[in-house]
């Protein structure tokens, strides 16, 4: 018989001790030595080997000690990312261990960020400091990751999941990252009332801590719940006319905002509002020492006193500014300034977002918040000299997409040249098959997506010079109707064997309303389960920003990078469809009272990200692939018309409502098998269980 091997923590616990019971009953009969949370963490907490301090971060002293001061039902504090503003909750634990015990439960906003905070926070503070660590009660069970049992209280780690906020009573808690934790949990109300409702009746014990950076603006999350107390924010001296003033980066940092990061790195100060002299880097450290927390109406004298009655709230809240965080001046710079850049060349104002509200501890104001919408007559004024089926000048690129409804393909074409500067070079809809009768169903018959190989995918458009120039992708949405995403998985895995370059030439498009810019999975399995063989390429893009992108771009009426061109014979109804939909406060687009339709915004969204696959971060056309650039539409990696010839000018452009296309161009014979083939294969493969070569 074999046994397993036995492991130490596998053997129950030891006997406790005479002398160890004697120890535990005298830690219980202790006088409780009356400290306060910052004075008990520098007798008791150890970290990294050393007893704490607070020399990095001083004016968390304040923000500490009210929570264990029994004024305050609650204390709020503001910050930016590594500012040490969770220190403040960290050491209200430490406190409540050796000098006040209490149940506490904390609050993050997910599993995974409560596992990662409980392990980089409070375990450190539990195994380093001897007297939390005694008070621990003994046994295995006691020092859970979630859960952990002292000699006279509790501390339970949850995350925003009803079922981890009952049955336990907790007359102190802690919402921490709290913009990021869920304004509604599972329906049972806000986070606060959930955690207050775990609270005793006793009001001088019942406590509770809210900290975050900002996100969610001025009147949610963290910055409503400071604006609801006694609205202290941090103030330092000037080292020249030693004046008080509110610590703010994004108001008082002056550097060289037309250069590299690397030169705002080096060239920043901060400006003093009273003096309006330039502060040094070197004396960010002697401001800091002498830190004030002045409320809503006080001020600090130059002698550092403070005057002015404090508001009466229940509420304590404290902010502070990135510019006295832990990142230098010059970091911040830097970052600042490189999310300019972004800005700037790409219009995407997802980095300076997350600079202001992490890096400065501000919420970030966008650009064109409190704007306007565009209208379809400001898009009437973009219209600039060309027509539909024509390629301007500056074009060096095209790029489509396709908008999949019940009964249609919506499809445009758009052309891009330096500095992503884009022209609409066509837009029309496939509603019927070529024999003119049969109506588009792309949900139901995978045969009819055969279609967009003559009609879009291979299709070409005449340069001024006469020349082809083909459409480099096509993407394509996947979502719809239901079988609309697998016909388009069907598509894209038969298309390769007629298409060369084809995971180039087909981009299929799932939209997010939110993460990163542009996310690409590889899809191995069909929604109905069919296995993809090889897998197909998807491209999930954050459309709420490529929609706010694109109302920046649609708003530059002169030429050059990043504006949007429009041809003389737009249609009205889509210069509409463009305008049908505004961006709410939190960043979310959705569609404008009395818009219907919206198909040509998404497909300038679908353009966008095709373009952004290949681009990156890149605004010059470097990315163009070799097959591209070498022109190998004139030899075998792209298809023509009969003849090697461009197809004339809107050759199949239809109305919104599904008119009959004229012909469409036709085929070399080759090809023509080749697309009958594509059909049949599509046709089969609607019920295989495997889509295979």
């Amino acid at each position: 018989m074999l046994l397993r091997s036995v492991k130490p923590e596998d053997y129950p616990p030891a006997y406790q001790t005479g002398a160890g019971i004697w120890r535990d009953v005298a830690e219980e009969a202790r006088p409780v030595e009356k400290l306060t949370v910052s004075a008990a963490a520098e007798k008791f907490v150890r970290l990294h080997g050393s007893p704490f301090s607070f020399e990095r971060t001083p004016y968390m002293r304040e923000p500490a000690d009210a929570l264990g001061s029994g004024k305050y039902r609650r204390v709020v504090i503001v910050g930016p990312a590594q500012s040490g503003k969770s220190t403040a909750a960290d050491l209200w634990f430490a406190w409540t261990a050796t000098v006040s015990p209490a149940n506490m439960l904390w609050l993050q906003a997910d599993k995974s960020t409560m596992r990662d905070y409980v392990t980089s926070h409070i375990n450190p503070i539990v195994t380093e400091s001897p007297l939390v660590k005694r008070r621990l009660l003994p046994g295995l069970s006691s020092d859970n990751t979630f859960n952990k049992q002292f000699i006279g209280f509790q501390a339970w780690f949850a995350w925003p999941v009803k079922a981890q906020l009952r049955m336990r009573t907790a007359p102190r808690w802690v919402a921490d990252d709290f913009d990021a934790i869920p304004e509604d949990i599972e329906g049972e109300g806000s986070p606060i009332a959930l955690l207050e409702s775990r609270q005793t009746s006793d009001e001088t014990g019942s406590v509770g801590a809210i900290v975050s950076s900002p996100a969610l603006g001025p009147d949610k999350g963290i910055e409503y719940e400071w604006g609801q107390g006694t609205r202290k924010a941090l103030h330092w001296p000037c080292p020249h006319c030693h004046e008080y003033f509110e610590a703010n980066f994004a108001d008082q940092a002056n550097f060289k905002n037309d250069g590299t990061p690397e030169e705002a790195q080096v060239s920043v100060t901060l400006v003093c509002p009273h003096c309006d002299l330039d502060i040094e880097p070197k004396w960010k450290g002697w401001m800091k020492d002498r830190y004030r927390f002045p409320g809503a109406n006080q001020e600090a004298t130059p002698e550092g006193e403070i005057v002015g009655p404090e508001i009466e709230s229940s509420t304590d809240s404290y902010w502070i500014d990135g510019a006295a965080g832990l990142a230098s001046w010059g970091e911040l710079a830097r970052r600042v300034r490189a999310a300019q850049i972004v800005f700037e060349t790409r219009q995407d104002e997802a980095d300076l977002q997350t600079v202001y509200n992490t890096g400065l501890g501000r919420n970030y104001r966008f650009k064109l918040q409190g704007a306007k919408p565009l209208e379809a007559e400001d898009l009437a004024r973009r219209q600039t000299g060309y027509s539909l089926g024509e390629v301007p000048d500056g074009v060096r690129v095209l790029v489509a997409a396709i908008d999949v409804q019940g009964n249609r393909f919506e499809v445009l074409v758009a052309g891009v040249g330096d500095g992503l500067e884009c022209w609409v070079v066509d837009r029309f809809a496939i509603g019927y098959l070529d024999d003119g009768r049969t109506k588009i169903q792309p949900a139901t018959h995978p045969e009819h997506w055969a279609v967009l190989l003559p009609k879009v995918i291979w299709r070409t458009y005449a340069k001024a010079d006469g020349t082809a120039l083909p459409i480099l992708s096509t993407a394509i949405d996947t979502g719809g109707e239901d079988g609309v995403t697998e016909n388009a998985y069907g598509f894209w895995h038969q298309v390769k064997k007629l298409v060369s370059h084809h995971r180039q030439r087909l981009t299929l498009i799932k939209g997010q309303p939110r993460g990163e810019l542009l996310r690409q999975n590889l899809i191995e399995r069909t929604p109905r389960g069919a296995k993809l063989k090889g897998g197909v390429d998807l491209f999930e893009p954050n459309v709420n920003r490529f929609k706010s992108i694109l109302d920046h771009r649609l708003r530059r009426e002169d030429p050059g990078p990043a504006a949007i061109h429009l041809p003389d014979d737009f249609s009205a109804e889509h210069r509409d469809e463009i305008v049908a939909e505004e961006k709410d406060g939190k960043g979310n687009w959705g569609k404008r009272q009395g818009k219907t339709r919206n198909e040509t915004l998404d497909l300038l969204v679908y353009v966008q990200a095709a373009l952004s696959r290949f681009a990156q971060k890149k605004t010059d056309l470097s990315w163009l692939p070799a097959w591209y650039r070498a022109g190998e539409d004139q030899t075998n990696g792209v298809r023509q018309d009969a003849g090697g010839t461009p197809a004339p000018p809107g050759a199949d452009r239809q109305d919104a409502g599904g008119t009959p296309a004229p012909p469409g161009p036709t085929l070399p014979p080759a090809d023509q098998d080749k697309a009958a083939a594509l059909k049949a294969l599509l046709h089969r493969s609607s019920d295989a269980g495997t889509i295979e070569d």
